[in-house]
Protein backbone atom coordinates (compact mmCIF):
# COMPACT_ATOMS: atom_id res chain seq x y z
CA UNK A 1 0.00 0.00 0.00
CA UNK A 2 2.82 2.32 1.19
CA UNK A 3 6.48 1.82 -0.06
CA UNK A 4 7.70 3.45 2.93
CA UNK A 5 5.61 0.54 5.63
CA UNK A 6 4.82 -2.34 3.10
CA UNK A 7 7.46 -3.00 0.57
CA UNK A 8 8.27 -6.25 1.71
CA UNK A 9 12.22 -7.72 0.59
CA UNK A 10 13.08 -4.45 -0.92
CA UNK A 11 16.52 -4.59 -0.51
CA UNK A 12 16.64 -8.39 -1.18
CA UNK A 13 14.94 -7.24 -4.35
CA UNK A 14 17.24 -4.44 -5.15
CA UNK A 15 19.55 -6.95 -4.98
CA UNK A 16 18.79 -9.23 -7.51
CA UNK A 17 17.68 -6.82 -9.71
CA UNK A 18 21.13 -5.34 -9.41
CA UNK A 19 22.55 -8.66 -10.47
CA UNK A 20 20.12 -9.89 -12.79
CA UNK A 21 19.96 -6.62 -14.72
CA UNK A 22 17.51 -7.24 -17.67
CA UNK A 23 16.22 -10.26 -16.53
CA UNK A 24 14.54 -8.90 -14.00
CA UNK A 25 11.81 -6.01 -13.96
CA UNK A 26 10.16 -5.07 -10.56
CA UNK A 27 6.76 -3.38 -11.22
CA UNK A 28 5.43 -2.34 -7.92
CA UNK A 29 1.63 -1.05 -7.48
CA UNK A 30 1.03 1.34 -4.13
CA UNK A 31 -2.47 2.45 -3.04
CA UNK A 32 -1.48 4.64 -0.19
CA UNK A 33 1.44 6.83 -1.74
CA UNK A 34 0.59 10.14 -0.94
CA UNK A 35 0.46 12.54 -3.56
CA UNK A 36 0.16 9.84 -6.29
CA UNK A 37 -2.95 8.11 -8.13
CA UNK A 38 -4.20 4.61 -6.00
CA UNK A 39 -2.43 2.07 -7.98
CA UNK A 40 -3.71 -1.21 -7.69
CA UNK A 41 -1.42 -5.05 -8.52
CA UNK A 42 -4.57 -5.54 -11.01
CA UNK A 43 -3.96 -2.07 -12.69
CA UNK A 44 -0.23 -2.78 -13.13
CA UNK A 45 -0.78 -6.40 -14.06
CA UNK A 46 -3.14 -5.14 -16.99
CA UNK A 47 -0.40 -2.45 -17.73
CA UNK A 48 1.80 -5.21 -18.63
CA UNK A 49 -0.46 -7.77 -19.89
CA UNK A 50 1.62 -8.53 -22.73
CA UNK A 51 4.84 -9.04 -21.01
CA UNK A 52 2.39 -11.57 -18.58
CA UNK A 53 0.76 -14.14 -21.34
CA UNK A 54 4.50 -13.76 -23.21
CA UNK A 55 6.15 -14.91 -19.26
CA UNK A 56 3.35 -17.50 -18.61
CA UNK A 57 3.72 -19.03 -22.30
CA UNK A 58 7.25 -18.95 -21.49
CA UNK A 59 6.59 -21.60 -18.62
CA UNK A 60 6.84 -18.92 -16.28
CA UNK A 61 5.03 -19.40 -13.10
CA UNK A 62 2.88 -17.01 -11.45
CA UNK A 63 2.64 -15.96 -7.67
CA UNK A 64 0.33 -14.08 -5.87
CA UNK A 65 0.05 -13.02 -2.42
CA UNK A 66 -2.31 -10.44 -0.73
CA UNK A 67 -5.78 -9.96 -0.25
CA UNK A 68 -8.43 -12.43 -1.45
CA UNK A 69 -10.21 -9.74 -2.91
CA UNK A 70 -7.28 -8.57 -4.84
CA UNK A 71 -6.26 -12.44 -5.80
CA UNK A 72 -9.41 -12.91 -7.92
CA UNK A 73 -9.26 -9.45 -9.22
CA UNK A 74 -6.06 -10.61 -10.80
CA UNK A 75 -6.73 -13.80 -11.91
CA UNK A 76 -9.83 -12.10 -13.66
CA UNK A 77 -7.37 -9.48 -15.27
CA UNK A 78 -4.70 -12.22 -16.55
CA UNK A 79 -7.87 -14.47 -17.87
CA UNK A 80 -9.19 -11.35 -19.75
CA UNK A 81 -5.58 -10.68 -21.13
CA UNK A 82 -5.33 -14.03 -22.29
CA UNK A 83 -9.25 -14.21 -23.57
CA UNK A 84 -7.95 -10.88 -25.79
CA UNK A 85 -5.09 -12.13 -27.06
CA UNK A 86 -5.60 -15.95 -28.08
CA UNK A 87 -9.71 -15.47 -28.40
CA UNK A 88 -9.99 -17.69 -26.01
CA UNK A 89 -14.10 -18.15 -24.95
CA UNK A 90 -14.64 -18.14 -20.99
CA UNK A 91 -14.81 -22.04 -21.24
CA UNK A 92 -11.76 -21.67 -22.52
CA UNK A 93 -10.12 -19.23 -20.10
CA UNK A 94 -12.19 -21.39 -17.04
CA UNK A 95 -10.10 -24.76 -18.38
CA UNK A 96 -7.01 -23.06 -18.50
CA UNK A 97 -7.14 -21.19 -14.98
CA UNK A 98 -8.04 -24.52 -13.32
CA UNK A 99 -5.19 -26.42 -15.48
CA UNK A 100 -2.42 -24.25 -14.44
CA UNK A 101 -3.05 -24.02 -10.77
CA UNK A 102 -3.51 -27.88 -10.78
CA UNK A 103 -0.14 -27.90 -12.40
CA UNK A 104 1.13 -25.63 -9.68
CA UNK A 105 2.34 -22.91 -11.99
CA UNK A 106 -0.41 -20.15 -10.10
CA UNK A 107 0.01 -19.98 -6.61
CA UNK A 108 -1.62 -17.87 -4.07
CA UNK A 109 -1.03 -17.02 -0.53
CA UNK A 110 -4.16 -14.84 0.61
CA UNK A 111 -6.60 -13.90 3.10
CA UNK A 112 -9.19 -11.81 4.05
Amino acid sequence: RNPNEDYIYREELEEMQAVLGDRLRIVTAFSRLEGTPRRYVQDRVAEFGEDVIRIIDEGGNIYVCGRAGMAREVEKVVGQSMKGAKKWSDDAVNGWSKTIKKKNKWQEDVWG
